[in-house]
């Protein structure tokens, strides 16, 4: 089994004095400690350890990153609408369907489907860039480092898609984004598993 496999090689890798193991790394996540050495071998390892493919979430890390670049880019260039308008404290509608936002007319009308790719990309406001980066950085992260960049890529792209495609259909009179609809696709992933 793979999680036996990657412990393995671990252990063997841990003892020798080397790095992680071939296959991954796996990072220990509970309270209790394992030493290595002085005669102990991997059957006597507790199984307080995690398997995970990579030792970082770097897209994560990277469209977190943009995001904040792009709103706060946004917020200079266009400006913040007032709370009434935008209680995120963020832009306009109008400019989030200037810069790729969900614009219901222009995908379905105006062929624009590109949007659905831009979309998740973008943040409503300050407040929704806190608790989706928040997420992202945490939870979306440790998902990367499980399941490894392009499946994750590949399920934050879904999530998005179909966060797009919900969102015309029952709400096809309003511009906006579909940033917590692809971080939402990746806990609806993480549960079907």
């Amino acid at each position: 089994d793979y999680v036996h496999h990657l412990m393995k090689e671990n252990m063997m890798a841990a003892a020798s004095g080397g790095g992680g193991g071939v296959g991954g790394d796996v990072r220990s996540v509970g309270g209790g400690s394992t030493t290595v050495g002085g005669g102990a071998t991997y059957a006597n390892v507790p199984y307080d350890f995690y398997p995970v493919r990579q030792r970082y979430g770097i897209l994560s890390i990277f469209i977190s990153t943009g995001q904040l670049f792009l709103l706060v880019v946004m917020m200079i260039l266009c400006g913040v609408a007032p709370i009434d308008v935008n209680p995120t404290v963020g832009p306009f509608p109008d400019a989030l369907s200037e810069w790729g936002g969900k614009n219901p007319y222009l995908i379905l009308v105006g062929k624009q489907w590109w949007r659905k790719f831009t979309a998740p990309f973008l943040q409503v406001g300050v407040v929704q860039l806190l608790v989706n980066v928040a997420v992202q950085l945490e939870t979306g992260a440790f998902f990367e480092r499980e399941w490894g960049s392009w499946r994750w890529l590949f399920l934050y792209l879904s999530g998005a898609a179909g966060g797009m495609l919900a969102s015309l259909i029952m709400d096809p009179d309003t511009v906006s984004v579909t940033s917590s609809a692809a971080v939402m696709g990746l806990f609806g992933a993480k549960l079907s598993e």
